[in-house]
């Protein structure tokens, strides 16, 4: 398999994420999230639990 060099921001982003913390890349997509990001995410934009 070939290595591909990451690039500065996606290093950072690698750290952030193995830290435990959110990280957000738009796409158009998705993804699943496991309980907590969510409740990060909402914490994060100061948004009520949803229900």
């Amino acid at each position: 398999m070939k290595h591909i060099p990451l690039s500065p921001a996606m290093a950072r982003g690698i750290e952030i994420s193995n830290s435990g913390s959110v990280i957000a890349i738009p796409t158009e997509t998705v993804y699943g999230l496991n309980e907590k990001a969510v409740a990060e995410i909402f914490e994060l934009k100061r948004r009520l639990a949803s229900p």
